[in-house]
């Protein structure tokens, strides 16, 4: 989980980064737009991508999985247990979530709830509010306030760049972006995206306007007018918005003879962060050696306090002493013909108790599935291929709710110890298990898995 979100932070900040040094300069308004609002998908896209890739350092070996053995650790639930860091995370990752979602909907609330008059001037809706500071779109709808509207003649400018962001949809790129930081605040590039996004909206709309052969000087005076009456909502676009400086800049700047070399090289970029946060695969990869004949489970109980499972080793425990008598005795052997006469005849029965019925934790899809995916993590490179026979132990937890945790590793090569862990790591956190149970009730389980490579001595050169 910490991988694939770091993944997703750095591709996204590679990208914006590219985006600010080569292309936010460029008059590529419209090729910008969609530039920003495909990095921010392919960000959350790419680190789930599996990428086929040549190995060009091939040591001979494969990746050999051991028969697998587990222990259940059947740890005490009790007030006294540790906190559980990831639950409260969590918590306070929705709790955190729901405050960003409660903060856009009353801002849309407000927007939907503002009383005016309704207009269509150039075929745009226009609500005419009174009291409203600035002008600004949402959605399909243009918002002015009466003194604009009045000398809508002399202000047609406000209303033409305000009319460009109804008909491009930009609201819609502005909801794209608030839904992702609602869902995914802990990344922080996102606040930076959807900056640019908007100053991006800003000089499409300016550029519209400026193409009508409108006076860039009286233009830009216009906005100096108004920009110190901003309308503080959300998930709009101001006609007076922030990063006047640079509007103005793009206002009067020509369109770059390398616009074209910088729209290539975006597509350079993109394949460069595919190819570097994407999951990789080497094609020579040798196919996973399926393990023995399965053995026989070995199983440890340490302690417990599951009701069902306290009362039978308690009557184990009276059985012992002698005494518990039989509710079920088992059926009488044939008489003997002749006892002994100083053979007891108080003797407790002993009762029939049936084992307890524990069921191992399930990886979905099976170890055949988590194999594969150990596979397709380990990179063979980080080995030199003089290494002969490596060996590694990987031990973690599977906990009652499905989680891993307490991941470590022993062996006699740290190069492969540690390539081994981070892959079984990233396997086993892929998913949410199905935990270990004794009668019924979830336990932790103690999980083992031996690795092992063998590789091929190099020939003996030929003279």
């Amino acid at each position: 989980m910490e991988t694939l979100l770091l993944k997703i932070i750095l591709c996204s900040a590679v990208l914006l980064l590219f985006y600010k040094l080569f292309l936010e300069r460029e008059k590529l308004f419209t090729f910008n737009r969609f530039f920003l609002l495909g990095s921010v998908v392919l960000s959350y896209v790419i680190p789930f991508v599996n990428l086929t890739l040549p190995n060009f350092k091939k040591p001979q070996a494969q990746l050999i999985f051991e028969e697998t053995t587990q222990s259940i650790s059947l740890t005490q639930t009790a007030s006294s247990e540790l906190i559980d860091w990831s639950q409260i995370f969590w918590i306070g990752y929705i709790l955190v979530s729901l405050l960003l979602l409660t903060k856009s909907l009353v801002s849309v609330w407000k927007i939907l709830n503002l009383k005016g008059e309704i207009k269509t001037i150039e075929g745009v809706r226009i609500k005419i509010i009174p009291g409203l500071s600035s002008p600004f779109s949402f959605f399909n709808t243009v918002y002015l306030n009466p003194k604009h509207y009045a000398e809508i003649e002399v202000h047609a400018t406000i209303l033409m760049h305000e009319k460009i962001h109804v008909i491009q949809k930009h609201t819609w790129d502005l909801v794209f972006i608030e839904v992702l930081i609602i869902l995914s605040w802990i990344n922080p590039t996102l606040y930076f995206y959807k900056k640019a996004i908007i100053t991006n909206h800003e000089f499409l709309a300016d550029d519209e306007v400026v193409n009508h052969e409108v006076n860039i000087k009286d233009y830009q005076n216009l906005i100096l007018s108004e920009i110190n009456q901003a309308s503080h909502f959300s998930l709009t676009n101001p006609f007076n918005y922030i990063n006047t400086k640079k509007r103005f800049i793009m206002m009067t700047t020509p369109k770059s003879k390398f616009a074209g070399f910088k729209m290539g090289l975006s597509a350079i970029v993109v394949t460069g962060a595919l190819i570097v946060f994407s999951n990789k695969v080497f094609a020579d990869t040798p196919a996973p050696v399926e393990p023995r004949p399965k053995q026989k489970m070995q199983q440890s109980l340490e302690e417990t306090t599951s009701k069902d499972i306290i009362s039978k080793v308690n009557q184990r425990e009276k059985i012992n002493a002698g005494t518990v008598q039989s509710t079920n005795p088992p059926k009488p052997a044939p008489p003997v013909p002749s006892a002994p006469q100083n053979v007891p005849t108080d003797i407790p029965t002993v009762p029939a108790i049936p084992p307890l019925e524990t069921v191992a934790p399930e990886f979905p899809g099976g170890m055949h599935t988590l194999r594969q995916k150990v596979m397709a993590e380990f990179n063979t490179t980080v080995l030199s291929g003089n290494e002969r026979l490596l060996k590694a132990e990987i031990n973690f937890n599977v906990n009652t709710d499905g989680t891993t945790s307490d991941f470590t590793v022993k062996g006699n090569n740290e190069v492969f110890n540690t390539e081994a862990l981070r892959c079984v790591k990233n396997a086993a956190q892929s998913a949410k298990w199905k935990p270990a149970s004794v009668d019924g009730n979830p336990v932790k389980y103690r999980f083992r898995m031996p690795l092992s490579m063998q590789f091929e001595p190099n020939p003996a050169p030929k003279h």
